[in-house]
């Protein structure tokens, strides 16, 4: 958790300065309610994680058959290693984000600064993910202009919110 820590004291910077924010009130209400939130958010994410494997599973099955057919007429059919490895890492990216997000409800729920981290590192994970998969399939540009959207859009909303979970300080004695 210092890694996230690190990055988030990084981040904060960033976020504070943004010449907008979002309303108070509007502050306090994603605070208060971020945790069903990310419950919807957690469900949607594992029914679309067994839908793309589901798909996944049917369209190798499809190409293996596409492969086999090409060869008994004499084509061969190249095959991208790179594309398998790319999707397999970001489906592993996102089943550990969504268990990440999973274990961040209950602190969110009883509003602790674990839950926020929680939500953090889930952010973290599937910015390098993406990252990484994007990278191994050689779209350069597209990975950065996606991990800039994608930690500027997720990022403005998970700071908006983080004066709530922030633990307060002691106070100092004073001798």
């Amino acid at each position: 958790m210092e890694l996230v820590h690190s990055i988030e004291k990084v981040m904060s910077e960033w976020f504070k300065h943004l010449p907008f924010h979002l309303p108070e009130k509007a502050r306090v209400w994603l605070g208060k309610n971020v945790w069903w939130i990310v419950i919807v958010g957690v469900v949607l994410s594992a029914w679309s994680i067994i839908s793309s494997l589901r798909a996944l599973f049917w369209a190798d099955a499809f190409l293996q058959q596409a492969r086999e057919f090409a060869a008994a007429m004499g084509v061969s059919m190249p095959q991208n290693g790179l594309v398998d490895v790319a999707l397999w890492v970001s489906i592993v990216t996102f089943a550990v984000s969504i268990l990440i997000e999973a274990l961040a409800i209950n602190p969110l729920k009883v509003m602790k600064k674990k839950g926020w981290d929680l939500l953090l590192a889930a952010m973290i994970v599937s910015v390098v993910g993406s990252l990484v998969s994007s990278l191994i399939n050689g779209a350069i540009v597209g990975a950065i202009i996606g991990t800039v959207l994608g930690v500027a859009i997720g990022g403005f909303f998970l700071f908006e919110i983080r004066g709530q979970f922030v633990a307060a300080k002691p106070a100092k004695d004073k001798k």
